[in-house]
């Protein structure tokens, strides 16, 4: 009895020695790639559903995925060769990712303690945000407009959470923040100074993209600083937890949103 308690002692000390472990190492950018690759395909696969089978001459994407429309623009009405594109990109990034797993073992047993620790994050988030709303200063919501005209079916709910989940990071969080912090390193700018930047900048840029486009928002102060705030809690989580914990979070808070905030 006493060695099989002694044997459950050391299985839980192992696991939160495991937990502790995968909280202190902040996910390596390869690993961040590898792990929203699913995001991306079914992204992709959202896009073509649209060009191959809706068909109805309108096309719903992702503001920011300036990579699609320029390949769109490039494919012009030949959808099959979008099609080949897409599955060409992604034998390619599966290829690639699995060399680089062999080369750097990559952590795909990290992969659930991403997802479940994304899932209190958004909770927490989307307690904390939608807390604002109802405080004095009465922020609006961000997503008035689009509980109007936006998704209404389930796959639609996940396209939209999945396509503003993975593009918005990968250029607001991988691209701008991370681009001016490489840069005021070059620049040898003082550490806090560069963080500071990175932080007010790329959260800004995330907040004023929602207005711009045929689908955009009507500037609101009041949902300026709530996306604005969204995008500095999106920045803390990729610098402390890497891209993958930020992408998911993005995407289950946005999934949240859809289906039970918006009903």
């Amino acid at each position: 009895m006493a060695q099989s308690e002694g044997k459950r002692g050391q299985r839980g000390r192992r696991a939160w020695e495991g937990v502790l472990g995968h909280l202190h190492r902040p996910l390596a950018l390869l690993d961040s790639l590898l792990l929203v690759m699913p995001l991306f395909l079914f992204y992709q696969a959202g896009i073509l559903y649209q060009l191959l089978v809706v068909n109805r001459g309108t096309l719903s994407i992702n503001g920011a995925d300036y990579l699609t429309l320029s390949a769109l623009r490039w494919c012009a009405e030949r959808r099959w060769l979008y099609a080949v594109l897409v599955a060409v990109v992604a034998l390619a990034l599966v290829l690639m990712l699995r060399w680089m797993s062999r080369r750097s073992r990559l952590s795909l047993q990290r992969y659930p303690a991403i997802l479940f620790e994304s899932v209190l994050y958004a909770l927490f988030f989307s307690s904390f945000l939608h807390l604002l709303q109802s405080s004095p200063t009465q922020l609006s919501p961000v997503h008035s407009l689009l509980a109007l005209a936006g998704p209404k079916s389930p796959w639609e709910m996940l396209f939209h959470s999945a396509g503003a989940g993975f593009n918005e990071e990968m250029v607001f969080r991988l691209g701008l923040f991370g681009g001016i912090v490489h840069a005021s390193r070059r620049l040898r700018f003082p550490r806090t100074l560069a963080l500071v930047l990175a932080f007010v900048l790329s959260s800004a840029a995330f907040s004023a993209i929602h207005y711009f486009g045929p689908y955009g928002d009507v500037f609101a102060f009041d949902s300026f600083m709530y996306r604005l705030l969204a995008g500095v809690l999106l920045a803390t989580l990729y610098w402390w937890r890497g891209l993958a914990v930020a992408v998911y979070t993005h995407v289950l808070y946005d999934v949240y949103f859809f289906f039970v905030l918006n009903g």
